[in-house]
């Protein structure tokens, strides 16, 4: 087990550098989803980040 690693249930691991590459992804996405001018597309954001 790393020390700068989460694992989840299975064994796999995640770094901080994955973390860190999730949330700025993530980041993004909320930010095309809000600049669309789309409410449809900022509300499938949500979804699909209640559903992970």
């Amino acid at each position: 087990m790393a020390a700068d690693a989460i694992t989840d249930p299975e064994g796999n691991e995640t770094n901080m550098h994955q973390l860190r590459c999730f949330q700025a992804m993530m980041q993004w996405a909320h930010s095309l989803a809000q600049e669309s001018g789309n409410p449809e597309h900022l509300q499938k954001y949500w979804e699909i980040l209640k559903a992970a």
